[in-house]
């Protein structure tokens, strides 16, 4: 067996470049559609105003980053969308998600200082990290035994198979099809079974796929394994039939692992994501639906678009002002929310007290009724420390981005079959669903994915000696 020789020097992707000049449309074509739309009422101009510069600020950050895709780009995507664009336009028709005129133009003009503050002390922080914490030098990939690449073959497709029926046989054959019949096929379990259940048989198809993906480019995988793997895993694993946090992480996580062309581009992944949240995502939210009420949504899709961008999905920006207004009048915490988050595994039939979800909880106080409702990452910090909190979480993020994306990327950003960097594919498309909340089940599925994933790494190389596999 032939080996690599090892990397003397560290293949460095830039993080920080010049941002080409048409960075500026995003912003500019939002101050026109707020002009021409926009009748103003007291605050709301310095309140738009703010909302233009978060997305410039965050839309000069995004292309400066060079590389062609970074949980840093992933952030600033977020920032732009969640809590740029699309609350400015919110505000400009006064239709925001889960307001009934209570909160307070003060309140919201807060917000936007609140954001402007964290991301510019998240920036300063990243950029600080990512000079001064430059990652080793790495090894170049060794060859895996081919012993390995056989024993996958043969049993990766068997588990994906296995994986499905059990998906079929919980969900039933509407649930693999559509959003709707699958989550109330799992809502008539506990909150702990859909954690394991779900998370835990959807990660362990995900490990095969991209797994399967990257031994077919660097390791001779017979391409008939790979397609007995992901055709399958398609077909339990269909795209309406998912929430789209897990779609996107799905089908996302298959494209970074498998290389695509698309995806090596510098501007690709950026542009692509925005135009999927801006015009694609709030369609989807017709697969919520099932019956009569599926049938209606499908025949008024402009409907089905205006109440999603306005009414239901596109909370981030609304919940960050709710949680500012309740803590004005009841206080934060002190820490009690993220206690839970800690301990999400802790079952409630223990712990009874358990803390619920951020937004659950702020909805029940507030006595709004519905509450399956987001929190975003900086409210998570606010309704727990007040405004220290948002900040310390933005601090952390910087950090556990700036740490995670130069090590990724020092080798060019190349994926190998390794636990660090087929998760990274997984947390690219998990971090949108961090960043928009709630914490609590975001991170109990992020946490539950890295479980899985280690799981079967064990699994699969136990028996075989490090040096033979170069992991």
């Amino acid at each position: 067996m032939q080996f690599q020789a090892p990397v003397n020097k560290t293949q460095i992707v830039t993080f920080n470049v010049p941002a080409p000049w048409w960075w500026i449309i995003l912003p500019i074509v939002q101050a026109l559609a707020l002009v021409s739309i926009v009748r103003p009422v007291g605050l709301e101009w310095p309140i738009l105003s703010t909302q233009i510069v978060i997305t410039s600020f965050a839309s000069w950050r995004l292309f400066c980053d060079g590389r062609p895709y970074s949980l840093n780009k992933v952030w600033w995507l977020f920032t732009i969308v969640f809590l740029g664009i699309i609350p400015s336009l919110q505000l400009a028709v006064h239709t925001m998600p889960w307001h009934t005129g209570d909160i307070k133009q003060s309140t919201m003009l807060r917000a936007n200082g609140l954001i402007l503050l964290c991301l510019g002390t998240f920036e300063y922080v990243r950029m600080w990290v990512s000079k001064n914490f430059r990652p080793k030098a790495e090894m170049a990939p060794l060859q895996l035994a081919p012993k390995l690449v056989r024993q996958f073959s043969l049993w990766a497709p068997i588990i994906v198979c296995i994986c499905g029926a059990f998906l079929l046989a919980v969900l039933g054959w509407r649930g693999l099809l559509l959003r709707g019949h699958m989550e109330s096929a799992l809502w008539q379990h506990s909150t702990s079974f859909q954690l394991l259940f779900d998370k835990g048989i959807r990660g362990t198809i995900l490990w095969c796929c991209l797994a399967g993906i990257v031994l077919y480019r660097q390791h001779k995988l017979p391409l008939r394994s790979l397609l007995l793997i992901l055709i399958p895993a398609f077909i339990f694993n269909f795209p309406l039939a998912l929430p789209r946090y897990m779609a996107l992480t799905f089908y996302l996580s298959w494209g970074l692992a498998a290389g695509l062309n698309f995806f090596r581009q510098r501007y690709s992944f950026s542009l692509c994501i925005l135009a999927l949240f801006v015009f694609v995502a709030p369609l989807t939210s017709i697969t919520r639906y099932t019956g009569e009420v599926l049938n209606n949504r499908m025949a008024h899709p402009s409907e089905v678009f205006q109440k999603a961008v306005l009414v239901t999905d596109y909370d981030a920006w609304s919940s960050l002002c709710r949680t500012i207004q309740y803590c004005d009048s009841a206080g934060s915490t002190q820490g009690q929310q993220l206690l839970g988050v800690s301990l999400f595994f802790v079952p409630r039939n223990v712990w009874p007290n358990k803390p619920i979800g951020s937004g659950a909880f702020l909805f029940n106080e507030l006595g709004l009724g519905f509450n399956n409702v987001a929190c975003t990452f900086l409210a998570e910090g606010y309704i727990n420390f007040g405004f220290m909190g948002s900040l310390v979480f933005a601090i952390i993020l910087a950090f556990c981005i700036a740490r995670f994306d130069a090590w990724y990327w020092r080798r060019g950003g190349r994926m190998r079959f390794t636990l660090p960097r087929l998760f990274y594919a997984v947390c690219v498309g998990m971090l949108f669903f961090i960043l928009r909340g709630d914490l609590l089940s975001s991170f109990a599925y992020t946490t539950g994915f890295a479980a899985i994933f280690l799981f079967w790494q064990i699994i699969f190389f136990w028996r075989i000696d490090k040096k033979t596999t170069g992991l």
